[in-house]
C-alpha cells in the first residue's frame, strides 16, 4: 500500500474518532493539523515492518471506546501518539 494511503487512513480513523465528540473546534483543528502533518509525514514515513503493530495499537483503540473506556482510551492515545513522535524524531536523525 502507498505511504500516502497509509497516512490516509490512519487521519481517516482518527478524524472518525473526533468526530464523535461533536465538537467542531476539535474537528476543525484535527484537520487542520492534518493537513500540516501530511506535508511532513511524506517526507519522514517510518519503517514500514513497524506499521503493522501501529495499527493493532489502532484496534486497541477502539475496543477501548467501544467498550466505554474513555478515560483508559484517552491515556492509550497519548502514549500511542507519544511514541509515535519519538519514532519520528529518532528516524529524521537517522536521516540527518
Amino acid at each position: 500500500m502507498p505511504d500516502a494511503k497509509l497516512f490516509e487512513l490512519n487521519s481517516g480513523m482518527l478524524e472518525a474518532i473526533i468526530e464523535c465528540c461533536q465538537n467542531s473546534f476539535f474537528i476543525d483543528a484535527l484537520k487542520r493539523l492534518d493537513r500540516l502533518r501530511r506535508l511532513i509525514a511524506y517526507r519522514q514515513m517510518l519503517d514500514r515492518k513497524s506499521a503493522r503493530g501501529r495499527y493493532l495499537e489502532h484496534i486497541q483503540l477502539l475496543d477501548l471506546i467501544l467498550a466505554g473506556r474513555n478515560s483508559d482510551a484517552s491515556l492509550f492515545m497519548a502514549r500511542h501518539l507519544g511514541e509515535l513522535s519519538n519514532l519520528k524524531t529518532v528516524a529524521r536523525e537517522r536521516r540527518g
